[in-house]
């Protein structure tokens, strides 16, 4: 057993009991009630020779554990916000992540810019929680779930008005990807089997991504030279989030990255 086996096992025993509590019904009419969705791809489409910040909002995860004691995702949405984040991800995963649709809610109350729901989306359920809960946009990792799951799960995520961000690390997950037509995806620098981390897994890919498509690295990006790196493989956004929670100001951090 991976760890992402032992997260998604996780998910699958959550999702079942949340279910059960709040029949997906009422979920699913309060997400059709929400007020609608802000643009994430355009929030996050840099043009060529800039790059765009998704600035992410979590406490722990699980290779490095907590991240961030004094955790208020109100305040720290707000600093990015006001430092030049295009968007911000939310991690809301309770056990592996110590996060929560809660912090989401927090972050939408705090901040008008575009949302990620960031989650291991199992089920239909999840996307409509994202929704009600004033997602912007929900992160889809085909790896997790079946062909047919990820473009059920796709198409229910822009019939909601979202963005789907589809997460893919290898190349067979990137030709999965293109079977939904997505607008945007984002190349995973971490193996979440064993969460080892190679920041060449952007170049690697990008290549074979057609340029209509909004491309988005994620983790491991640290410096001004991995910025660089990026910009120099038409990366148009890059999604950021140890660097910061780590920081003493999260909005200093990311400002002092960019500049």
């Amino acid at each position: 057993m991976t760890i992402l086996d032992d997260i998604i096992a996780y998910k699958r025993a959550f999702v079942k009991t949340a279910r059960k509590c709040f029949p997906i019904d009422k979920v699913r009419s309060a997400a059709l009630s929400a007020p609608l969705p802000r643009s994430f791809i355009n929030a996050i489409s840099a043009p060529a020779g800039s790059i765009r910040i998704i600035a992410e909002v979590k406490k722990a995860s699980p290779s490095r554990g907590i991240l961030r004691r004094a955790f208020d995702p109100a305040w720290i949405a707000n600093r990015y916000a006001n430092q030049g984040a295009a968007a911000i991800s939310v991690l809301t995963d309770e056990k592996y992540f110590q996060g929560s649709l809660n912090d989401l809610h927090a972050v939408r109350g705090a901040s008008e810019i575009p949302i990620l729901r960031k989650e291991f989306i199992i089920d239909e359920y999840q996307i409509y929680e994202a929704r009600a809960a004033g997602a912007d946009a929900v992160l889809l990792i085909p790896a997790i779930i079946s062909d047919a799951e990820f473009v059920k799960f796709h198409n229910l995520i822009q019939q909601l008005g979202m963005t789907a961000l589809v997460e893919v690390h290898t190349g067979q997950e990137l030709r999965r990807a293109f079977r939904a037509f997505p607008r945007v995806i984002g190349i995973n620098n971490r193996n979440l089997k064993d969460f080892s981390l190679d920041i060449q897994q952007t170049a690697l890919l990008r290549k074979h991504i057609p340029p209509e498509i909004c491309v988005v690295s994620e983790s491991g990006i640290k410096t001004r030279a991995d910025i660089a790196f990026l910009k120099n493989n038409n990366i148009q956004a890059a999604l950021i989030g140890e660097t910061f929670m780590k920081a003493p100001d999260p909005g200093v951090a990311l400002m002092e990255l960019i500049k």
